[in-house]
């Protein structure tokens, strides 16, 4: 589902792709990047505008220490207080540790992100890749109580594949998801079809693009 965006969104957008969210808020901004095209199109935004940071430098694995500061300085235990000074330059110092790792790893992968939909259909649903992860979240559309819903991968020619069954959102882990692959959602038996194939209505369908 698109929405609008706010000068809010493009700082979370840029502390996103920095890495310098602690582990709710960048999971709580994850899913909305799943949920929400416009959102997901603010992160794509930021990693571009900061790829340019890799220019001149190759790429390299970063060392454990990094990482081990990194979630020291973020996730660790309550920290001595010492005044106004000492939070400023922690806080200097994950952001530097974060951009450092930003540079030196590369600014993650492309996204893909498609609209599920049909017409004559209550059902929408927006699914986002990053990577290996894919999350689904149904926009609207309402499950009868004995009714699933699956979700099915189409490539090509070949027999579409089931990646799952849910009533509201869905998050999986699934390798080699390309552009132009084609999602599609039946509505199916609680529990799901028991064919190997959809059995019920498809109430969406929509194909990955890459932003």
């Amino acid at each position: 589902m698109v929405q609008d965006t706010t000068p809010e969104d493009e700082t979370l957008a840029s502390e996103y792709v920095l890495g310098v969210l602690d582990g709710d808020q960048r999971a709580d901004a994850a899913a909305r990047i799943g949920r929400d095209v416009a959102f997901a199109r603010l992160v794509a935004d930021w990693e571009e505008r900061l790829g340019g940071f890799n220019d001149g430098y190759k790429p390299v694995e970063p060392p454990a220490s990094v990482k081990s500061a990194l979630d020291d300085r973020l996730f660790g235990a309550e920290q001595k207080s010492g005044g106004i000074l000492n939070w400023f330059f922690g806080a200097l110092t994950a952001a530097v540790i974060a951009l450092a790792v930003l540079i030196s790893v590369g600014p993650p992968p492309g996204r893909l992100v498609a609209e599920l939909a049909a017409d004559d259909s209550p059902f929408a649903f927006s699914v986002a890749v990053e990577g290996d992860a894919l999350q689904l979240a149904r926009s609207t559309g309402d499950v009868p109580s004995d009714r699933d819903l699956e979700l099915w991968l189409i490539v090509g020619e070949t027999a579409p594949v089931s990646l799952g069954v849910f009533t509201t959102e869905l998050a999986i882990e699934i390798p080699d998801l390309g552009e132009g692959y084609v999602l599609a959602v039946s509505l199916e038996p609680k529990g799901g079809s028991t064919t190997g194939a959809p059995t019920g209505p498809v109430v969406a369908a929509g194909a990955l693009e890459k932003i």
